[in-house]
């Protein structure tokens, strides 16, 4: 396996939930009532368990999820959408040969976007959800941004997408209020309340 095949691996493998952590209920529960939007933004500084929570929801649901931790390369598009696309193959086989990503090399990111979209309607029809961690990487890639925005637009109605970070992904907000596609929780949802405090004390 090249070098590059295991940093995708990496990216694409959801973290496996430490069951000796906190088990936050009333959050997963949260996460899983707001699934039909299609942006959920989770957005605070380091320190509030983002990924954690993101793991404890991976092991709870019985949605198919697919994973990519963002890095710094991630903000050249070529590298954001084969990283994305690998993930949602891993998860979903029979995606597999239906993006020929060398071909596409010189397409606008929103031609990507729309691309992936008529791809994952025509092939995917159960409910799912694509978790992006690190988002705040995407926020000074002009590109990058365009595919997202361009990606969430036009996000099938199965698919929702999760974008946990220390910022939130700057694409088209108030589009997806207006249209009560977006869900999120900063700080004060992610802070720990007196009954999960008493739990985790107990834990430990």
């Amino acid at each position: 396996m090249s070098k590059v095949d295991s940093v995708i691996r990496h990216a694409i493998t959801p973290p496996v939930f430490d069951k000796g952590k906190l088990h936050r209920e009333r959050l997963v529960d949260r996460l899983h009532a707001d699934i039909p939007k299609k942006l959920i933004a989770l957005a605070s500084p380091p320190g509030y368990g983002k990924s954690t929570l993101l793991a404890d929801f991976t092991d709870q649901t019985d949605l198919p999820v697919c994973w990519v931790r963002l890095t710094e390369a991630d903000r050249d598009v070529m590298r954001l959408v084969s990283v994305l696309w690998s993930s949602l193959s891993k998860r979903f086989r029979r995606l597999r040969g239906k993006l020929d990503l060398a071909r596409l090399t010189a397409s606008k990111p929103k031609a990507f976007a729309r691309i992936i979209t008529d791809v994952i309607n025509d092939q995917v029809t159960e409910a799912f959800v694509l978790v992006l961690d690190d988002v705040q990487i995407l926020n000074t890639s002009t590109q990058a941004l365009e595919f997202m925005d361009a990606l969430l637009k036009d996000l099938p109605d199965q698919m929702t997408i999760i974008a946990s970070g220390r910022e939130v992904l700057e694409v088209s907000l108030a589009e997806l209020m207006a249209s009560g596609a977006l869900a999120g929780m900063g700080p004060a949802d992610l802070a720990l309340d007196e009954a999960e405090v008493e739990a985790l004390s107990l834990i430990h």
